[in-house]
């Protein structure tokens, strides 16, 4: 049976994980090799109440009855902003390191590992598949952003929810795309965009602007979020050109 320990945590994140792990640890005396908290919680970007807290779940695999278990913990936890885990198996960490590596750097760049041996820590990741998704996020991105511009129209509800929707995805793959480039990666979402820019030559405004009107939710006019919109799309676009040149390490090399 795994202890945990929370103490490491910051307070609020540890006092709303509590009972959730309490209870992972009642249902789970075998199988579950590892509790990981990850993702904002342990930023600065954190807020207590408004933000939720991600933990990845380590099993020796992942059975229906598994699943069952963990959806019935889903409701009551989430109502305490303890966000649905993500479940995985040495197995799938492992072999998904070359179809997954974004997600799986940004993990390792931020996780505290509470109960078992950390899962992402010493992975090693190929460059040339960090780089490739990466490129494959933004020039997805580009094009999901001119779809979604042409068929919002005026709409500002609309045009904000795929901002949204794309900045989320960018900001993961900004922090993968610094890595790649060997500089350091802020866990904050601000100073990393502010990286990201002087490492393009961007507009950090622009991108300090849009993660604003995100984050708060903010509730724009449409001729300024077109604007913002149509900047940010230049902004993908342009790194996703940049990456497609970037120089790698030989094949096989981890960054």
């Amino acid at each position: 049976m795994l202890n945990a320990d929370l103490s490491p945590l910051p307070p609020d994140v540890a006092q709303r994980l509590r009972p959730f792990v309490a209870e992972l640890e009642r249902r789970f005396p075998s199988g579950l090799l590892s509790i990981t908290v990850s993702g904002v919680a342990l930023t600065p970007d954190y807020a207590p109440g408004a933000s939720e807290v991600n933990t990845l779940l380590m099993f020796e695999a992942v059975t229906p009855e598994i699943l069952e278990q963990l959806a019935a913990l889903g409701p009551v936890h989430g109502r305490r902003m303890v966000a649905a885990p993500l479940v995985l198996t040495p197995e799938f960490v492992t072999n998904g390191r070359d179809a997954f590596p974004v997600e799986l750097l940004n993990l390792q760049l931020c996780h505290r590992t509470v109960a078992g041996p950390d899962p992402v820590g010493a992975l090693a990741i190929d460059a040339a598949h960090l780089r490739l998704q990466s490129e494959r996020e933004m020039r997805g991105d580009v094009l999901a952003l001119r779809e979604n511009f042409i068929r919002a129209g005026d709409d500002p509800r609309a045009l904000a929810e795929a901002l949204a929707e794309a900045f989320a995805g960018d900001l993961a793959a900004f922090r993968a795309i610094l890595h790649l480039l060997g500089r350091p990666v802020p866990q904050a979402a601000r100073p990393t965009l502010r990286a990201l820019a002087e490492a393009f030559g961007v507009d950090a405004a622009v991108l300090e602007e849009v993660e604003e009107i995100v984050r708060k939710d903010l509730r724009v006019d449409v001729d300024r979020l077109k604007r913002l919109y149509l900047a940010f799309y230049g902004i993908v676009g342009a790194v996703a050109v940049r990456l497609d040149a970037l120089a790698l390490p030989a094949p096989g090399a981890p960054r």
